[in-house]
């Protein structure tokens, strides 16, 4: 796998942490004129804090894969004697998947969808929190550098490498949305976030072919179950993987 190519993911991921951080602090106030704000039940303070911030970082993750995609195929299409039909229809997939898991969070935050609305979509996206989420990529983002070192045959390990693409302007940009959610709050994440974590990394565990592996980074996440009824979509989540990667 090309050095450049990695290299290139790692730049657009720092960019992508700079300029959430940046924009984050900007839609801090806009938020709150807006009326998109809520208040933390921990603080004596009744502070409107702005809510769902998840969508501005969300947002950026998006236009850096979108700017990255013709980097990994350009090195597909250079060291393939064949166009790499089933890695661009997999990137593309996880991208749709991606795209449309925040969509679904953003609607939830705006428009206050009914409860058996809110029971159903999260069957097919497990619903993370934050600091959760990073736990669990930064697991998988080991997992798979791993993988390369065990494997070492770039026709086995390309999913891999595309877990990673993935993961890695992921942490960047929830690592700055974290910084701003951990105690004390000073942005709520909402369900956008929660939507988009949670298919992100189902979307990098099945085109990873590990999606068993993923089920024990989710372990704390799905003992939890009787404080919090999501967590018992992600068992929904990790079946259907299963079901997805079997087919």
């Amino acid at each position: 796998m090309s050095l450049f190519t990695i290299t290139t993911n790692c730049l657009l991921s720092l960019l992508g942490g700079f300029v959430s951080l940046k924009l984050i602090q900007e839609y801090i106030p806009i938020f709150i004129q807006r009326g998109h704000y809520g208040n933390d039940q921990c603080k004596v303070s009744n502070a409107p804090i702005p809510e769902p911030m998840g969508v501005i970082t969300a947002a950026v993750y998006l236009i850096i894969m979108f700017i990255f995609i013709p980097f990994p195929l350009l090195e597909w299409t250079y060291t393939e004697r064949l166009f790499p039909h089933d890695k661009f229809l997999a990137f593309l997939s996880a991208i749709i998947s991606i795209c449309t898991a925040i969509l679904l969070g953003f609607a939830d935050d705006m428009l206050d969808l009914s409860l058996l609305l809110r029971r159903l979509l999260p069957v097919l996206v497990p619903l993370v929190s934050v600091g959760q989420s990073l736990i669990i990529a930064s697991s998988t983002t080991l997992y798979n550098v791993i993988q390369l070192y065990r494997l070492q045959d770039p026709i086995e390990c390309w999913y891999n490498w595309l877990s990673i693409y993935f993961l890695l302007p992921f942490i960047t940009t929830s690592l700055i949305l974290y910084n701003f959610n951990k105690y004390p709050a000073r942005v709520f994440v909402g369900d956008t976030y929660c939507y988009w974590a949670g298919m992100t990394l189902a979307a990098v565990a099945i085109l990873g072919h590990f999606s068993k592996t993923a089920m024990l980074f989710f372990i704390p996440q799905t003992s939890e179950w009787p404080e919090n009824s999501n967590t018992f979509t992600v068992n929904h989540q990790l079946s259907f993987s299963y079901a997805l990667e079997f087919c």
